[in-house]
């Protein structure tokens, strides 16, 4: 890219950092605006800040007409509208650092999305019979237990409930610290069904598979 657009998307790119996203995020947005860069440059455009609204509209055109994937794909109604995403990412903190005086991109209309069904999701009775499938009579069917009924009951994130550590689970409070994106905290209840079978593997299972000292709430062998 030429220097002028690699200053500026640099410059976004250690505010993304600074903010914490996270490292997928991040090479969603780099392969983004490397593809925005790039096309900048070939239509004769050095500088992002040069862009005006009809710049933007070709690159939306481009993104919906003629871009093609390593397989000749076209990109499709969702990639596409997460790329006009990011690049008014780009353009709204080029705005607010005073780098442009006007955002090209608040007249591009994102492509809108055909609506689906929602996915088929599990009954209550299918629930039941997956958590009933652990053998509790074991360390190990009642660490599984323990770690589904969290996931079912809490609504965490398969990523959050992993990353859980001692101090982050308060079961005389009943709640439940949890880190998300861009180290965001929140708290969640722990209701009935999770607190006793949490309990019990906090006493009779968890120990049975250290070897080890560890803060982390799940373990194995």
């Amino acid at each position: 890219m030429c220097p002028a657009i690699r200053e500026n998307v640099d410059a976004f790119f250690a505010h993304l950092r600074a903010r914490n996203y996270s490292p997928a995020t991040l090479r969603d947005y780099v392969c983004t605006l490397g593809l925005y860069g790039r096309w900048l440059e070939s239509q004769g455009v050095a500088d992002p800040a040069q862009a005006d609204a009809r710049t933007v509209g070709r690159f939306q055109v481009y993104l919906a007409t003629q871009h093609r994937s390593p397989r000749g794909k076209r990109m499709s109604l969702g990639t596409q509208a997460k790329s006009i995403f990011v690049v008014r990412s780009l353009y709204r903190y080029l705005v607010r650092s005073g780098t442009v005086l006007h955002d090209p991109t608040q007249t591009l209309e994102t492509p809108r999305l055909p609506k689906r069904l929602p996915r088929a999701n599990l009954s209550p009775e299918d629930v039941q019979k997956l958590l009933e499938q652990p053998d509790t009579a074991t360390a190990e069917g009642l660490r599984d237990k323990a770690l589904l009924t969290v996931l079912y009951t809490t609504g965490m994130r398969r990523k959050e409930c992993l990353q859980l550590t001692l101090y982050d689970v308060d079961l005389a409070g009943r709640t439940i610290r949890v880190m998300g994106k861009g180290n965001r905290e929140r708290l969640v209840p722990i209701v009935s069904q999770a607190e006793e079978v949490l309990q019990s593997y906090m006493e009779r299972a968890r120990p049975v598979f250290l070897r080890v000292p560890t803060n982390a709430v799940w373990v194995s062998r």
